[in-house]
This record gives structure tokens, sequence and C-alpha cells, in this order.
């Protein structure tokens, strides 16, 4: 959101394994940035931004959060949902602090000089004045995801348990093994949360729902 590239959908990430990591991990790294910067001005581009909904331009403001969500909503939906608010608080916040004006002014100091004229001063404000609105954005894009998340279980056997809490749902996934940890716990709030979709794909899966009455969000389980 930051560089406004608005085109992240899956087949734009690959992923690599490290092996030094015990258990291996796996690092996302980005590819074709061909949207990074994009400034999408004059008549006909604005009509074009009116009919399709993933078309964000870059510039001293951001655009709404569901521009830069509508290409990347498959991959969001997996890789984001079990993320609360304060971690998305503190990583706007830390990554607002590491671009001070001087790491920006670093930067832009690769642009050939026949063009730090035209595009120097216009990416400068904007990923400055951008930088500034960084928890604003954060919050945006967490509200948005955190409205109906989708919760996804493995191929293998697992047991997913709801649990009714006084003002939300505690949704947790782990292995149908005795003495298993989970891999996967969040509490989603009524006042966040419309609908939780909890996909519990291949496998002997079970789903334990504990409570009385309503519960506070509605939890629907697909598979």
């Amino acid at each position: 959101m930051l560089i406004g590239d608005w085109d992240r959908h899956a087949d734009q990430w690959l992923w690599a394994a490290f092996s030094e990591d015990e258990p291996a991990s796996w690092r996302p790294i980005p590819t074709d940035r061909d949207q990074a910067f994009a400034r999408l001005d004059g008549l006909v581009l604005s009509i074009a931004r009116r009919r399709l909904p993933m078309l964000a331009s870059f510039g001293d403001e951001y655009d709404d959060a569901a521009r830069y969500h509508f290409q990347a909503r498959f991959i969001d939906r997996l890789a984001l949902t079990g993320l609360e608010r304060s971690v998305w608080d503190s990583t706007a916040r830390a990554l607002q602090a590491a671009l001070t004006d001087a790491v920006i002014d670093d930067a832009l100091a690769a642009i050939p000089d026949a063009a730090e004229p035209v595009g120097g001063p216009f990416l400068r404000a904007g990923l400055r004045s951008r930088r500034d609105a960084l928890p604003r954005i954060a919050t945006e894009m967490y509200e948005l995801l955190a409205r109906e998340p989708y919760v996804h279980g493995t191929g293998v056997a697992e047991v997913a348990e709801i649990t009714g809490t006084e003002n939300g749902v505690e949704v947790t996934i782990r292995p149908a093994t005795p003495a298993s940890t989970p891999y996967f716990r969040r509490v989603f709030l009524s006042g966040e949360t419309r609908e939780v979709r909890l996909y519990l794909h291949a496998g002997d899966d079970r789903a334990v729902i504990d409570g009385q009455g309503r519960l506070p969000v509605k939890v629907r389980v697909i598979g």
C-alpha cells in the first residue's frame, strides 16, 4: 500500500524455504512490481477507476483500502486472517519509524538526473505523506479483512474448536492427535466481524462448538 502497488495477486509471489531455520521456514519473495507508483490521472483513467475497483493511483493520499485488497484478496484471506489489530498497529508504526526522510531521500537518489525534476518531487512528497498515514491505512485494511474473515484448515485430519465469548468467538484449529498444539487461534469480536467462514479441507476433520445459546458472531463451517 505504501508504494501504491495494487496488483499483488497470488501469481506475483514466490516462496523460498530456508532450511537453516528449525523447523524450516518459508518466506515470501515479491515479483513483478509493474504497478508500483502507478499514477492514474487524466480523463480516460479517471473513468476507468470508477468502473474497475482495483485501480489505485499513487499520490499524497491513499486510495480506499479495498482497491489495494481486490487483486490480493485470495492471498490476503489466506495469509493475514490470523493477525490481530495490535499486530497491524505495531507493524505500521515500526515501518513508519524506519522510513525517515533521510531513508526516502537516499532511495530517490537513484533516480536518473534527467528524470529527477519530473519524478523526484512527486515521489518524495507522496512517500512522506503516505508514511505519515501508515497507521490509518493499516487500520482501514485490518477492519476490511475483519468483517468477513476466511479461516482455512489443511489437508490432514484436524479439529476446529469454536467457543463463544462475551463479545465474540474464539476459533482454534489443531491436528486431530492427542495433546496436539493449535496452529491457529484467534478471537473474532462482534464489533468487527459479521461472519467467520471456516474452511475444512481434506482429512477426517471435526468442528466442535462450545457455548450456550446464539454465538455473538456467525460462524459458517464449509467442508
